[in-house]
């Protein structure tokens, strides 16, 4: 935009473009304030002159105000005009009556009207009432129900609101057809385009218009129906005339279809391809049977699109989806907003930033009562000089607030500067002394157990922070001389109760009890300076915070804005986060923990004992993890500061409960109305308790964990005797009043059973089939899943027993049969940088990676190359044998293992070898339209897929091989169908079960009679590009992985690199630590050979 020149601004004519502003009804103070400051840009104005032309633009009300305000300013200055013409103009009545006017129900009789409708968002978006997600969320919810899919993808696609606007305004026509140009032709098979009669829509003995819609930007019409033993994803789209089934889901039935010329277009106006139409099939839904005749489609969608069709013959479909979208609109997303504005305008004068003399509780004052009546005097010790101005800032501060006062007191307590988290320096006074001779106050603070107990049914909370807590509290007149300090030729005492008081926690508590004493624990908790709201509902909720609000305003207690948070759906309290439905850890809380270092004396210890025991409801086997470590304490008092070093059992036990608060640990909130279920477990270390339910969806939930490491007496208990000891452990006498069932567990189901065994805690994974095999067959699947796979790794390991198995420890197992197999540990490579270059790929076949590894001596003296290519987005691998690396083998290879196998990919990457640069290879991408490319010398992280399948593929091979005393060339295949099993980290899955959509049956599989499991295409593709999303990030980063921490002693193997195209051990055992020269290396030894190595060349011989 062009401006004109200054010189030609003309005051008359700005105003006369801009209008003017008096505070009537329907002007809005934004948007003429946002009108004149663009106007005053287009003029080419200073801030100045912006600010003169604002208020020369003022009429009436407002002109007065602004004369009054400004009377005695000489300059204006344009930021402080503005803020205070909209502090004082903004008028939330007029947001209500936008907003009450934007939601209430309508109906639209034509296009204009609907129009008009979307374009008041624009004021709501403007005003900053609402956001753009929620407006556009209202357009959809009451737009025409065969807009609604439309606008769903608008919504998602567009990233602001005049984008989604205009495009709304484009289709909008489709819902409000000319009546003389409709025709209503029944839907024939014979026409070239289908056209369905609208009025068949009002046919519908449903509406969903009287329904709250998702508030997410994720279609929320999908359902799962079973067809031909298989599950399936299908979308009850009411803006779809006919109902649509993709051919695959045809594959292996019976059915058959006639052949239809139909062009259906779908809602963009691309057509589909469609090869016919199925008549009265028939699926399953919620134990109902639906028959309906849809379209078949070749290629997309993917899934099944259940139209008006179907649901007008099938009512179940709308009854399932009025039950989605009922009451799932997050309500905040439409008024929190509204709420806070009205509620801080009315309670606006109880947000203070700091006390004065007029803020004080009227509630009660603080006494401090002494057991001696000599006054006790203590000395200022050394501060350092850069400590002093801003503590004599501070004392200025509060003589002006009225917190402090000067003294003539005989008492005297020493003055200590506290550096705050934000650096800051904090004045406190050192009450130790006067603490020792205080009459100690026993009344009791709030359990946070029992606070998170009492907000079980909530789904709708508020925090509120008193400002300076404590100073809001006056002390008794006869005990202000009890607190006083002295600092630079000053005496003072304190008017208001200050920190480091011991009796100071009781009193605030007695005080917020004492104002919530009718809403204790109903709807309110205050816990010292901290207050909690909790509701079941909005509506409630802002009745519970006006009453809240009301009963803080009449005790005289003042706010602190900036800590107060309202409507919220998840808020952090007393080191817990907790929603609606779930309780867990504050990630500051557990971040300390796992950055905490080992402890090297008994005070370290129990500090970080301190931290894990406040935690320790989320831990299922706190109490058997952690007995090595309290066995430390035995003998030593609670003030030793003994020096200590942890064993190998020590450090596994204090590695372990941090790795178990690292892990995503979640609790569900307990819900009063449903009965409990208490599973108990005891072993030779200690007892165990879960504390569970049974979720709306059907799982038992883990709400609660309890354990306790026997005592010396009860490990003489026989078995029976210590599970009977669990269970008056955790239930006690507690429940002795009240009937109860006891039922007994088997113990491959009992979930307590790893509480008393150490067993790590395993994440809630989606299990197929849960079983508890005998110990004779477990040993049977690992020895199976190690060997079948080409001695996979415990990652795979753990992936593939998980999708049938499960037992108790079975991840420990895993871990321990890996750790225990020789052939893995003299295999492999030194740990390295993982960091490559991340490239994209959408689909299978997109793109193909493909490089030679070689040359390799074979068993019979013959060198050979191995040809291996990878298909980037599934990781499937396809290999070969080849002699010699001519441009005619490799032509032929990529023909018969890619084109032919798998068909024409859009692209391949390799290196620059002239294997893959000549005639042939440049005829073979131009006949089939291949991108070809090539990575440069110099940054080969282009084909660092490949290059990491080469390195897993040639372990396999060094494994199954016996390190190349078996002729290679013969395991290839069997290597390369390990490595399309194993589990890759990239996609979160197998190769296999990602092609497949299935589990692989394994020998032990058949032996143990499993059945065959399947997956649709949906779940395994979703979780492939989630899974690849957090990878990419790691790849991009790099990273050296971390060797394990060794130790003088420890037995070792060492990396000792072998020669180019031979098999054989990478890692050679027999080796021991002499001596740790540095964190980063170690000197080992064997046979009187010395060797001084990277830690990277080292690592732990854990097959003894």
């Amino acid at each position: 935009m062009q401006f004109v020149n200054k010189g030609a601004f003309d005051m008359a004519t700005a105003i006369k473009t801009v209008g003017c502003f008096s505070d009537k009804k329907e002007e809005d103070i934004n948007t003429w304030l946002r009108d004149t400051t663009f106007t005053a840009r287009v003029f080419g104005l200073t801030e100045d002159q912006t600010a003169r032309l604002i208020c020369l633009g003022l009429r009436g009300p407002a002109l007065s105000w602004i004369a009054m305000a400004f009377e005695r300013v000489s300059e204006l200055d344009l930021a402080e005009v503005t803020k205070s013409l909209k502090l004082r103009f903004y008028s939330s009545q007029k947001t209500l009556a936008t907003l009450d006017e934007f939601v209430k129900p309508q109906q639209f009789g034509n296009l204009e009207a609907f129009i008009d409708f979307c374009r008041k968002g624009n004021s709501l978006i403007e005003q900053q009432t609402m956001e753009y997600k929620a407006v556009s969320l209202i357009v959809i919810k009451k737009s025409p129900s065969v807009l609604k899919s439309i606008l769903y993808d608008f919504a998602r696609q567009c990233q602001d609101w005049s984008e989604f606007l205009r495009r709304t305004e484009e289709v909008s026509w489709i819902a409000f057809p000319m009546k003389s140009n409709t025709t209503n032709t029944d839907e024939t098979l014979d026409n070239r385009t289908l056209k369905v009669a609208p009025s068949k829509k009002g046919n519908i003995p449903y509406t969903i218009e009287n329904y709250k819609i998702n508030s997410c930007f994720t279609n929320p019409c999908y359902i799962n129906v079973e067809f031909n033993r298989k599950r399936h994803r299908a979308l009850i789209d009411t803006g779809a005339d006919v109902s649509l089934i993709p051919a695959r889901v045809l594959e292996g039935t019976n059915i058959r279809f006639t052949r239809s010329s139909t062009i259906i277009r779908a809602a963009s106006g691309t057509p589909l391809e469609i090869t016919g139409r199925c008549l009265n099939i028939n699926f399953r839904t919620e134990n109902t049977s639906i028959t309906f005749s849809p379209y078949v489609t070749e290629r997309t969608p993917d899934y099944i699109i259940l139209g008006v069709d179907a649901i007008r013959t099938n009512p179940i479909l709308l009854e399932q989806l009025i039950r989605k979208f009922a009451n799932t609109v997050k309500k905040g997303s439409l008024i929190n907003k509204v709420n806070y504005i009205s509620i801080e305008e009315k309670y606006h004068d109880m947000f203070k930033t700091e006390i004065s003399e007029l803020t004080l509780c009227n509630m009660g004052k603080h006494q401090i009562e002494t057991t001696v009546a000599k006054a006790i005097y203590q000395k200022n010790g050394k501060i350092p000089l850069h400590f002093e101005e801003e503590i004599t800032q501070q004392i200025k501060k509060n003589l002006q607030l009225g917190v402090i006062r000067n003294s003539r007191s005989p008492w005297n307590s020493r003055v200590v500067p506290v550096t705050k988290p934000d650096g800051s320096i904090g004045l406190c006074i050192d009450y130790r002394e006067l603490n020792k001779i205080t009459v100690k106050d026993k009344y009791p603070l709030p359990r946070v157990d029992e606070i998170l107990d009492d907000l079980a049914d909530a789904t709708i909370f508020s925090t509120l922070d008193a400002t300076s807590g404590y100073y809001q509290i006056a002390l008794e007149e006869v005990d202000k001389e009890k607190t006083a300090f002295s600092w630079r030729g000053g005496h003072y005492e304190f008017n208001r109760m200050p920190f480091g008081l011991c009796n100071a926690p009781a009193t605030f508590q007695r005080t917020m009890d004492k104002i919530f004493v009718k809403e204790n624990r109903k709807f309110v908790i205050p816990y010292l300076d901290d207050i909690i709201i909790y509701s079941k509902n909005h509506q409630e909720h802002r009745e519970h915070l006006e009453i809240v609000l009301g009963k803080l305003k009449a005790a005289g207690i003042a706010l602190n804005r900036k800590k107060c948070h309202f409507f919220k759906e998840e808020i952090k309290i007393l080191g817990n986060i907790v929603t609606n439905k779930t309780i867990k850890p504050d990630p500051e809380k557990v971040k300390a923990i796992n950055e905490y270092k080992e402890p090297t004396n008994i005070a370290q210890l129990r500090s970080f004992l301190g931290l894990i025991n406040y935690c320790r409801e989320f831990i299922r086997n706190l109490s058997a993890i952690a007995a090595p470590l309290y066995e430390l304490f035995k003998g030593e008092s609670k003030r030793s500061v003994k020096s200590i070093s942890l064993s190998k059992k020590e450090k596994r036990a204090f590695e372990d409960l941090k790795r178990l608060l690292t892990e995503e640990t979640i609790r569900y909130k307990i819900n009063l109305r449903k009965p409990f279920i208490l599973t108990t477990d005891a072993s030779e270390q200690g007892i165990g308790a879960i504390l569970s339910q049974i979720g709306d969806d059907g799982k038992e939930h883990f709400v609660s964990a309890f354990s306790k490491s026997l005592e010396k007496a009860h490990k003489n208990y026989s078995t029976t005797d210590k599970e009977l000891l669990a269970v008056i452990a955790e239930v006690g006498n507690d429940l002795q009043e009240y009937a109860f069932q006891s039922t007994y567990i088997k113990e491959e189901v009992n979930g307590a059973d790893g509480l008393s065994r150490q067993t790590p805690t395993e994440k809630d994974i989606n299990i197929i089939e849960a079983t508890g095999p005998s110990d004779e067959d477990r040993q049977k699947i690992l020895e199976s899943y190690h060997l079948d796979v080409g001695h996979a790794s415990a990652s795979t390991m753990s992936f593939m027993i998980s999708q049938r198995y499960k037992w108790a420890g079975m991840h420990k197992d895993i871990k321990e049969h890996v750790e225990k197999c020789k052939t893995c540990l003299k295999s492999g490579y030194p740990l390295r940088n993982t960091k490559n270059k991340v490239i994209r790929s959408e689909r299978p076949n997109q793109i193909w990676v493909i490089d030679l590894i070689g040359r390799i001596c074979d068993t019979s003296g013959q060198n050979s190359f191995i040809f291996i290519a990878i298909d980037h987005y599934s990781k499937w691998v396809e290999t070969a044998v080849i002699n010699y690396k001519t441009g005619s083998k490799i032509m032929g290879l990529i023909q018969q293992l890619i084109i032919e196998k798998h068909g024409i990919p859009e692209r391949i990457l390799t290196d620059n070898g002239l294997e893959f640069i000549n005639s042939d290879i440049k005829d073979l991408a131009e006949k089939n339209g291949i991108d070809w490319q090539y990575s440069s010398p110099e940054h080969h992280e282009t084909v660092g897929a490949v290059e990491r399948a080469n390195q897993t593929l040639m372990k396999i091979l060094n494994k199954i091989t016996d390190f190349g005393r078996v002729s290679w060339k013969n395991k290839l295949p069997e290597a390369t169908r390990c490595l399309n099993l194993s589990y890759n980290r990239s996609i979160g899955t197998s190769p296999f079960m990602l092609r497949e959509n299935k589990l692989p049956m394994l020998s032990v599989d058949k032996a143990l009679d499993k059945e065959e499991v399947t997956f649709s295409a949906e779940e395994t593709k979703s979780k492939r590009d989630e899974n690849f999303e957090k990878y990419k990030k790691a790849i991009v980063k790099g990273k050296v992985e971390v060797a394990k921490k060794l130790n003088v002693g420890d037995k070792v193997l060492i990396y000792r690199e072998t020669k180019s195209g031979k098999f054989k051990c990478n890692w050679e055992d027999g080796y021991v630590i002499t001596e740790i020269i540095l964190p980063d290396a170690y000197v080992v030894k064997k046979n009187g050979k010395v060797y001084r190595l990277n830690k990277t060349r080292v690592k732990a011989d854990t097959s003894i």
